[in-house]
């Protein structure tokens, strides 16, 4: 008999717990929409924002796609540039995180 394959958004089950930083409420955009969105507020230097998403049961994962939308803004007269990077990480100890992909734009 053929194993069959189902495809799902493992991220958006309710077994998946998510955590934020800085804090925030609701999908903050892992739901697959553009309109949602996880943000860092205002304010002068770096800002670092994460969203990870922890599975509370083992998962056999065999297919992984991904998509994201990253944008910064910068105001001022002094060095008024930006830098976007992301990675994309995972961990099967929750201590050491693997990079799977970095990207700067």
């Amino acid at each position: 008999m053929a194993v069959r394959r189902v495809l799902v958004n493992a991220v958006n089950l309710p077994s998946t717990d998510h955590t934020y930083s800085p804090t925030t409420t609701g999908t903050a955009g892992h739901d697959e929409s553009w309109i949602t969105f996880h943000q860092s507020d205002g304010g002068a230097g770096s800002h670092t924002v994460i969203a990870q998403h922890d599975f509370l049961n083992a998962r056999n994962i065999s297919q992984l796609k991904y998509r994201l939308y990253s944008r910064g803004y910068a105001y001022g007269d002094d060095q008024a540039d930006v830098t976007v990077e992301y990675q994309l990480q995972y961990t099967t100890d929750g201590a050491a995180w693997i990079n799977i992909t970095t990207s700067t734009a």
